[in-house]
């Protein structure tokens, strides 16, 4: 289930990348639902398309959505058919944001990647490192006031102030600061990006739904006549535009733009022949194409599960894959949560809830010389911000 705009037809050939190699093994798309529907609960028509399809007695699994704020809907239908089928959530919602809670009991639910919790809590030591040192923080939120619902970015946005006691304090002092941009619309404030790029504070960009090539673009390229921006960048979904904008030529300033990713950089862990796989299709596993790799481990994981099913089951017969019933889904269950997968995006483990245990955390930065990310630390943005305060930038 991904919009057929915005991010969702990276995540849709994600998906294909693993799955179209095994006839067994097919995928229907469910696109009637933009991102600006799944954002305000226009989703009427795609739930319809989705009880039409579970109506079927053979259905392996559903991956999607990656909208928090149809999430819920989505678990809603499933659990309203009746069907035992495992949904992968691609949604970093909180369990009570997104129905997991809910439906969790009728409804076999699992998430590869990070939530709003490790992903808040991660922003939050950041921050915490940045005020400590007398460093502004401005945070750019996403805001979308007719969904009757808080966004991704509202979410994390309320997790961060959980976890720093100093809060009211800090916003007192001035350290921090927070404007809200509307859902799809960020172009709408470029103006208003640009003079917090120049002010020196580290913005932190909340938000999801789309790749915000246009803060990339306009406020991170640097020209003869402009120092450009001195404000360090960090987000968590800018790295596409970023490598895009490297391929297209120019010169941007890449030590600003960092980016905070749960795909595992550092380790390169999957088994070689899912390596090559992923490589052939994609390219070499990175933040930029963060989107593919996790709808391409859901594909691995689900598949995987079902040939466990069959050669254990039915070892007699080599290559015999039996109907997805309730009897054969409920085994698939039972081996996605006992086993342990080294996929595109790291070791997936998925706990007694169906998150994943193993996944990490990691801020990275597009190396422009050797054209690859790289794992970074906090560290490097506080001294990157200490030096944008002190040093005036040179000239190219």
């Amino acid at each position: 289930i991904y919009p057929p705009d915005a991010f969702g037809p990276l995540r849709k050939s994600g998906l294909h990348a693993f799955v179209d190699d095994y006839p067994e093994v097919k995928v229907v798309d469910i696109e009637v639902a933009t991102v600006a529907d799944m954002k305000t609960g226009n989703v009427k028509k795609l739930q319809d398309a989705l009880s039409s399809i579970l109506s079927s007695d053979n259905v392996l699994g559903v991956v999607g959505p990656p909208i928090t704020e149809c999430t819920r809907a989505i678990l809603e239908t499933v659990a309203e058919s009746g069907q035992n089928v495992p949904v992968f959530i691609e949604s970093a919602g909180a369990p009570s944001a997104i129905g997991w809670q809910e439906f969790g009991s009728s409804v076999p639910i699992f998430r590869i990647s990070s939530g709003v919790d490790k992903r808040a809590s991660e922003m939050a030591w950041l921050i915490k490192d940045l005020l400590s040192a007398n460093r502004r923080v401005q945070l750019l939120i996403e805001q979308n006031p007719g969904a009757g619902q808080r966004t991704y970015g509202e979410h994390v946005y309320e997790e961060i102030k959980r976890h720093i006691d100093s809060w009211s304090d800090d916003v007192n002092r001035g350290l921090i600061d927070a404007a809200y941009f509307p859902t799809a619309d960020i172009d709408s404030r470029i103006a208003e990006i640009e003079l917090m790029a120049r002010s020196g504070a580290v913005i932190v960009l909340l938000g999801l739904g789309h790749h915000y090539k246009s803060v990339i673009n306009s406020i991170y390229r640097r020209t003869d006549k402009d120092e450009g921006p001195q404000s360090c960048l960090v987000s968590w979904m800018t790295a596409y535009s970023t490598e895009l904008e490297f391929r297209i030529g120019g010169y941007f300033r890449y030590e600003l733009l960092f980016e905070i990713t749960d795909l595992n950089i550092i380790d390169a862990g999957p088994k070689p022949d899912l390596f090559g796989k992923f490589q052939t299709a994609f390219a070499r596993p990175s933040p930029a194409n963060r989107d593919q790799a996790f709808s391409f481990d859901a594909g691995y994981c689900l598949v995987d599960a079902y040939h466990d099913v069959a050669k254990h089951h039915f070892p007699d017969k080599p290559g015999y894959y039996p109907r997805i019933d309730e009897g054969a889904r409920q085994r698939v269950v039972e081996v996605l949560r006992s086993n342990l997968y080294r996929g595109i995006t790291g070791d997936i483990r998925f706990g007694s809830n169906g998150q994943n245990n193993d996944g990490l955390l990691i801020f990275a930065q597009f190396d422009p010389i050797e054209n690859t990310w790289k794992a970074t630390s906090p560290d490097r943005i506080l001294s990157r911000a200490q030096a944008v305060i002190h040093t005036p930038a040179k000239q190219p």
